[in-house]
């Protein structure tokens, strides 16, 4: 009997339809608990032929069809497929609540929304304000926008009257017949052509997409609501990383000559304005930097002379303690000791111990009032100060504390 039955699908069925049949068959025998020869069943398979309707309708064709869509509700439909990629039977669940505003004039559209199929797709500028068009229309005539109406409803007479979805078979017929009017020829295999006419659609959308190197595999997969088990573990990707991936194909998604061109501009000009941006800021930037380099130098020069004076007074007081001719000392008092007697002894955050070796004693240079000062001559001028401010380390600690130097 299933032989028979067999040799009666070949006559009416693809070959490659068969196996997917015969399955169902196997099944209702397996669960009654019946055996059957599924080994010699199988063996009388036909061999598989070569799928047809594997083409994409090109842009020209797609503006074509629209030119022939007879309503704002099916121009609509037939961007929103051709910018979606959408499979035709994710239109009957579609509802407003699924479509949200994005940046540059697009919307996000969640498609199979709370089930295991659910992936969000995008509109173009253009399907976006074609779209909104078709709203706005049943808006006037009537209809109430709730979140829960249907992004594409049936045709009505009055805008209040009950709101039903359009169907899949009603959105395929809309599609067929705007292909009809648009005298478009398309070759036919068998029951195929080589164009489906809502799936034409999604295989263009997936050309332009796969012909992007710049566009991950993760990323073209998830546009086209590809099941992907071990990736969707890894890689999920939010909203607006995956839309600014879309953005990428926008200029190829549009269908209309005129906008295509708007956008280009619009996109050159924001081009140039990012250029002229970063120009500006380059500029602005180096302008800074020169300013903070001169800056830098006139703080340098002015540490120079400050230093070179240091070292001139530290000469000068070494020569004069160095004559012993020279009953006194270089700030009055008697001669008692030479700055060779000197050395650093410490040097902290804000003071340095100087170690007199004539005296034998420790001596505080310090930071105090805005100079500084030596805790022993009670000066600022004395060869304990000079000593400390030849000190490179103390003399940045000085700088650091932005006390100006007299000596």
């Amino acid at each position: 009997m299933l032989e028979d039955y067999l040799f009666h699908l070949k006559k009416l069925v693809s070959p490659n339809s068969i196996p997917t049949i015969m399955a169902g068959i196997e099944l209702f025998f397996l669960m009654n608990r019946r055996t059957i020869q599924t080994k010699i069943l199988h063996k009388m398979y036909p061999s598989r032929v070569k799928i047809t309707g594997s083409k994409a309708w090109t842009t020209q064709d797609v503006s074509r069809i629209i030119q022939f869509a007879s309503s704002k509700r099916n121009r609509a439909l037939i961007h929103f497929v051709a910018s979606t990629g959408a499979r035709i039977g994710a239109i009957e669940g579609l509802q407003l609540r699924h479509v949200v505003d994005m940046p540059d004039k697009c919307q996000a559209v969640t498609l199979y929304d709370g089930t295991n199929e659910e992936y969000t797709a995008f509109l173009t500028p253009e399907a976006s304000s074609i779209l909104s068009e078709y709203l706005e229309e049943r808006r006037r005539d009537g209809e109430v926008m709730l979140p829960q109406n249907p992004v594409f409803r049936s045709t009505y007479r009055i805008g209040v009257q009950k709101v039903i979805p359009l169907s899949r078979v009603g959105a395929i017929g809309i599609i067929s017949r705007a292909i009809r009017k648009a005298g478009l020829y398309r070759n036919k295999a068998g029951n195929r052509y080589e164009i489906q006419a809502d799936h034409g659609f999604r295989k263009r959308f997936a050309t332009i997409l796969k012909l992007r190197n710049d566009i991950s595999y993760s990323v073209t997969e998830r546009l086209l609501g590809h099941k992907q088990n071990l990736d969707l573990s890894y890689f999920r990707g939010t909203r607006e990383e995956i839309f600014r991936e879309f953005r990428k194909i926008i200029l190829d998604l549009t269908v209309s000559d005129e906008e295509r061109l708007t956008l280009q501009n619009r996109l050159k000009d924001e081009k140039i304005d990012r250029l002229q941006f970063e120009k500006d800021s380059k500029i602005s930037g180096l302008e800074e930097t020169a300013k903070k380099l001169l800056e830098r130098i006139e703080a340098l020069e002015t540490e120079r002379k400050e230093t070179r004076m240091i070292n001139s007074k530290l000469k000068e007081t070494m020569n004069r303690e160095s004559d012993p001719s020279n009953p006194y000392f270089p700030d009055g008092g008697p001669f008692d000791t030479r700055l060779v007697n000197l050395e650093v002894e410490e040097i902290n955050a804000d003071s340095m111990v100087v170690y007199d070796s004539e005296f034998g004693e420790s001596i505080n240079v310090v930071l105090r009032k805005n100079q500084v000062y030596c805790t022993l001559d009670k000066s600022s001028t004395c060869k304990h100060v000079l000593f400390a401010l030849a000190n490179p380390e103390f003399y940045e600690i000085v700088k650091k504390n932005a006390i100006k130097v007299e000596v």
